[in-house]
């Protein structure tokens, strides 16, 4: 143990916690920077899963013998609950989240069993995408921690190593490090449980750890174990970096937000950010609805942020989104190999099959009515028809679980049937018809008309591009050709609902003419031809104004953009 670790350069929190006088007033002029949408970090204390954590616990260090040889000796590990037992871990979270069911509650006046429906949304049923993230947890913390040992000096540990080669013992005198940090994707359709499962994870470790010795030694600093912030909907890089930073200030009591200057920069909030995180052993960053910056943000500041906080390496990220964000991701090839570098896992709807089974039997067995839960056949039946009324999606389900008890109490039906829920379902669930009918159904034309659903022909669009760009190039004349911009405009311009075919014309001829555009420069040049073409005839033409983009700054949008091509054009430029 390095008796050096009180006076360690991360562990200045406490003067970091009280700002001077001269950052006070500074704060104060800008105390109007904290906007409504800077508003977008988890507050724990108001999380219906999280809220009964505390935000601070004191250090205790569990078994070292528990922890392979490599971390046991290292506080940040030893400070988390072991991983000794996932099946003990599994029953606890199953007891902890279980909603109480008397059964007395048969009894209960209509207007009491009326309120004890409501219980049904408080019910989290354990499956297995919670075994994969409490396992990629664990991991994924320890990876992290190893390299931010606060009881190694590493200065010694070097300065050892190189007096060893100097008088004349080979050997290594600096350990290698990766590249960059764990990220790990998890992705879904909205209603299909992401953020609630990685918050019952998240629930089994605490937020902020205070040590102040170990194995006798004094060591006088904060662990921040986990941060959980959501992407801002206006998809603002800034944003987000400042959501990150009020983030912490909330939990920790620091003024690290009023700190920034109110003409500082993306890189001055990322330089921030990375600091911070890096400051008070930040495990893992979780990015709740990421797809919004992908979307919406500037593209190069975009990039920039996310691989420099990777390649910081100064926390795990894990990134929470639906399907159009992979799709967005996925033709950034750069960036898309860090944040899947420890995997990429898509929650689908639910399917037949020992699973929904599990999910559904506990949400039926949830009954409040008075003749009881179904058996035999009857359970059979509702089963499937829960399956099919709600789409497999869990949001969902639970909410036709919640109104047909609902609609059996003021009926006075008083037993669920497979009619009682397809008509209550139907009643209380019409306004989302049309997207349950295109989650059954499984057609991606279907699935594409809704904002928050997987764009995959944008997905087939761009891997159909780079697998024949070379051929159609040399057919067109246009050898050329950058494979990637190309893949990477054609995808981004089906994503806007432009059929393939004619994307991959338009696409063509923009790099044909004009070689040597960035993508984005690419998509704008070609919704400008289209839209001429379209002014004439209603066919993609040739655009009577030839923008060009030099050293990757963006096209300025012309006056005479029709309303329409507007509106193609928002998603996919900057911010």
């Amino acid at each position: 143990m390095n008796p050096q670790i009180r006076s360690s350069s991360r562990s200045s929190n406490n003067a970091a916690a009280k700002p001077s006088r001269s950052m006070n007033a500074r704060s104060r002029s800008g105390s109007d920077r904290r906007r409504p949408e800077d508003a977008v970090p988890l507050r724990i204390v108001e999380d219906p899963i999280l809220a009964r954590q505390q935000l601070f616990v004191e250090a205790e260090y569990h078994d070292p013998g528990d922890e392979l040889e490599e971390y046991r000796n290292n506080p940040l590990i030893l400070a988390l609950p072991p991983f000794t037992d996932e099946g003990k871990i599994m029953k606890a979270l199953s007891r902890h989240f279980s909603v109480a069911h008397p059964p007395e509650c048969r009894t209960w006046s209509d207007e009491r069993r009326i309120m004890a429906v409501g219980r049904i949304d408080r019910l989290l049923v354990i499956l297995p995408v919670h075994s994969m993230l409490l396992n990629w947890m664990h991991s994924a913390f320890r990876t992290q921690y190893a390299r931010s040992d606060p009881s190694r000096n590493l200065h010694a540990d070097i300065n050892a190593a190189y007096r060893r080669v100097q008088s004349g013992e080979p050997g290594v005198i600096a350990d290698l490090v990766e590249d960059h940090a764990a990220c790990r994707a998890l992705v879904g359709l909205s209603g299909t449980g992401k953020t609630t499962a990685v918050k019952i994870i998240l629930s089994l470790f605490p937020p902020i750890i205070q040590h102040k010795s170990f194995r006798g030694v004094g060591c006088q600093f904060r662990q921040l174990v986990w941060v959980f912030v959501t992407a801002p909907a206006n998809g603002s890089v800034m944003t987000f970096l400042r959501g990150i930073l009020l983030s912490i200030d909330l939990h920790l009591g620091t003024s690290y937000l009023n700190e920034m200057k109110a003409r500082s920069y993306v890189g001055d909030y990322i330089a921030k950010v990375i600091i911070v995180l890096t400051r008070y052993y930040t495990g893992l960053l979780i990015i709740d609805e990421f797809q919004n910056v992908l979307k919406a943000a500037a593209k190069t500041e975009l990039i920039d942020m996310l691989i420099n906080l990777l390649n910081s390496r100064c926390c795990s990220v894990l990134l929470l989104g639906t399907p159009d964000g992979m799709t967005l991701l996925r033709t950034r090839l750069r960036l898309m190999r860090r944040a899947t570098s420890y995997g990429y896992e898509e929650l689908k709807p639910f399917e037949a099959g020992e699973t929904w089974n599990k999910f559904a039997t506990e949400h039926l067995e949830l009954d409040f009515l008075k003749k009881g839960p179904p058996s035999g056949k009857v359970k059979v039946d509702l089963i499937s028809t829960l399956l099919s009324e709600s789409a497999g999606m869990p949001a969902l389900a639970k909410q036709s679980a919640r109104v047909t008890q609902y609609e059996g109490i003021v009926s006075k039906r008083e037993a669920l049937t497979v009619d009682l829920m397809q008509c209550a379902t139907r009643n209380a669930l019409s306004p989302l018809g049309g997207m349950i009918a295109a989650l059954k159904s499984g057609n991606p034309k279907l699935m594409a008309k809704y904002a928050d659903m997987c764009a995959e022909g944008a997905d087939r669009a761009h891997e159909h591009a780079l697998a024949g760009v070379r051929t159609r190039a040399i057919n067109d004349g246009c050898d050329g050709i950058d494979a990637e911009v190309f893949a990477e405009a054609m995808s981004s311009l089906v994503y806007l609902r432009i059929p393939e075919n004619d994307a991959e014309k338009l696409v063509l001829k923009v790099m044909a003419d004009s070689p040597g555009l960035a993508s984005e420069a690419v998509v704008r040049d070609a919704l400008r031809v289209r839209g001429a073409g379209a002014d004439r005839d209603g066919r993609p033409g040739k655009s009577t104004t030839k923008q060009r983009v030099n050293g990757g700054q963006a096209l300025k949008t012309s006056r005479t953009v029709s309303a329409r091509e507007g509106a193609h054009i928002h998603p996919a430029s900057a911010g």
